[in-house]
Parts: structure tokens; C-alpha cells; sequence
């Protein structure tokens, strides 16, 4: 790479404080971001452990809930960590 070509991670923009300028609207943000995100997780968790653990409740029904309950585990772990800006 020559001096003229920039490098594909140029962080020349970027202060070195800009991870710790957060105001009190993000703070609040990103708290309830975390709090949602872990409480879908373990709802979730609780869901999937509870009928798996309980042989008598793997019927057809149940296991359908198994997999809305991973599909929402999915979401609750990827998706809400991206912030939602109208």
C-alpha cells in the first residue's frame, strides 16, 4: 500500500474520546437496550428449558412453541442491539 492509497480502517475521523461522550438520553438508551435484551433471553431460555426438561410436554403444540420461543431468542440477542432512529 502506497502513502497516497487510505487504509480500509481509517479511524483519522474518529476523537479519542468519542466512546465516552454519551449523554444522559443515550445513557438511558442503551440502559433499557441491555435490561430488554437480557430479560428476552432468559424468558426465552426459561421457555425452551422448561418444556425440553419436562418429557411429557414434547407434543406438537409445545415444540411449535420451542421454535417461536428460539426464533425469539435470536431476536431478543441480535436485533436489540441496534438502535432504532426515526
Amino acid at each position: 500500500m502506497n502513502a497516497t492509497t487510505p487504509h480500509l480502517f481509517s479511524y483519522a475521523n474518529v476523537s479519542d474520546r468519542a466512546f465516552v461522550e454519551l449523554g444522559a438520553h443515550e445513557l438511558i438508551e442503551v440502559f433499557f437496550l441491555v435490561i430488554i435484551s437480557l430479560m428476552g433471553t432468559l424468558g426465552n431460555l426459561i421457555v425452551i428449558s422448561s418444556i425440553i426438561l419436562q418429557k411429557q410436554a414434547l407434543k406438537n403444540g409445545n415444540i411449535f412453541l420451542i421454535n417461536l420461543a428460539f426464533a425469539d431468542l435470536l431476536v431478543s440477542m441480535i436485533l436489540s442491539h441496534v438502535p432504532f432512529y426515526c
